[in-house]
């Protein structure tokens, strides 16, 4: 009987390994669909097309046994399908209303331009610091900003955290990207040459199991990119970077050794700022920012207004008070859009409670 067992289950592993590589094909052919929805302007849900389907489908049915489950199975399905379709068109709906020029971090070739040009196309330029995007959005030289605030690997960028806590920029939009790092050098370098290697904090930071048995000396700059482009300008035969493929093409360095970076769904999330927040039906997420009275117990009282509301938190840091020894700000994101009742009535009441408070915008991923 254990045998028995045992080949049921191999045989379910490999139904299910089938099924998986179906699923990728069929949420792919979803998606191209709601591509097409998009130019057409066609509804995401077509309910005459999904009883068709759902019929054809339950004729192809030999096990009346399996039947009713087979039919709710077919029904999660095209649900998921029209998921697919709907954060297309809500995501192209977002971007289209975020027109205008966009300022950036670092040099071309860098995370931070990616995830620029993928939102702002090439109405685009860069800045030395985290604090310049800021200050050319509140000048109004652009018209946003887009800035890293969490890696998957290394968590928070507190800069990005502590400029958007004490400033007056509102977060409109927020993207994802893949980060992918590469040891890359001036061609015909290889890597026994190799006496030291720029990079970003943050790309020595995600490549550290990498690097931990490397003597080479690790010199912080301001961007990846601009490591890649000061290796390749260098005239040296033992420096190389930590980059992206972008950066590698950009400033002609040759890539030694690929995907170098500790988790491999490295991933950066990106904000949008701007100087004036966005209230919308698409928006799904809020950021505030709030202190609460120095005494035991004050934070759990905070979450518990939430909790009371039903409001879900996502994510929460503290950040230190700049000359305030011991006192410190929280910065949170929450499920919801500002308009629902339940997000008004939790802010409404958190503002109450807190010593200081302050709202940092509703948006969604783009």
């Amino acid at each position: 009987m254990a045998d028995n067992l045992e080949l049921y289950r191999e045989k379910i592993d490999e139904i299910d390994t089938q099924l998986i590589s179906l699923m990728e094909e069929r949420m792919d052919a979803a998606k191209h669909i709601g591509e097409i929805k998009l130019k057409t302007g066609a509804s995401v849900l077509d309910e005459k097309r999904e009883q068709i389907v759902l019929a054809s489908r339950m004729e192809k049915v030999s096990s009346r046994e399996y039947a009713g489950v087979i039919e709710d199975f077919f029904k999660s399905v095209m649900a998921l399908s029209r998921g697919i379709q709907q954060r297309l068109i809500d995501s192209h709906q977002l971007k289209e209303s975020l027109c205008g020029t966009a300022v950036y971090q670092g040099v071309d070739g860098g995370y931070g331009s990616i995830a620029a040009e993928k939102i702002f196309g090439d109405t685009i330029y860069n800045v030395k610091t985290f604090e310049n995007v800021f200050e050319e959005v509140e000048a109004g030289r652009a018209d946003y900003g887009v800035v890293p605030i969490e890696n998957s690997t290394t968590g928070s960028i507190t800069d990005v955290v502590d400029i958007l806590t004490r400033g007056n920029l509102y977060i409109v939009g927020e993207t994802s990207i893949k980060v992918e790092h590469n040891l890359m050098a001036p061609r015909g370098v290889g890597i026994e040459d190799i006496t030291e290697v720029y990079s970003h904090e943050q790309g020595f930071s995600q490549c550290k199991e990498f690097l931990k048995d490397k003597p080479w000396v690790q010199n912080v700059v301001l961007n990846t990119a601009l490591g890649a482009q000061m290796a390749s300008r260098s005239g040296r035969r033992d420096v190389a970077a930590i980059a992206s493929k972008r950066a590698a093409k950009l400033y002609d360095l040759e890539i030694l050794c690929p995907s170098i970076n500790s988790g491999k769904d490295n991933a950066t999330r990106f904000i949008v700022v701007a100087k004036n927040p966005v209230v919308g039906e698409l928006c799904t997420k809020a950021a505030i920012s709030f202190s609460v009275p120095h005494v035991s117990g004050s934070l759990v009282s905070a979450l518990e207004i939430l909790a009371k509301h039903e409001v879900n938190v996502t994510k929460i840091e503290s950040r230190p008070v700049v000359d305030r020894f011991e006192e410190y700000r929280f910065f949170a994101e929450l499920e919801g859009n500002i308009s629902d009742e339940k997000i008004k009535d939790a802010l409404d009441e958190l503002k109450r409670y807190a010593i200081s408070y302050k709202y940092l915008g509703n948006y969604k991923k783009i």
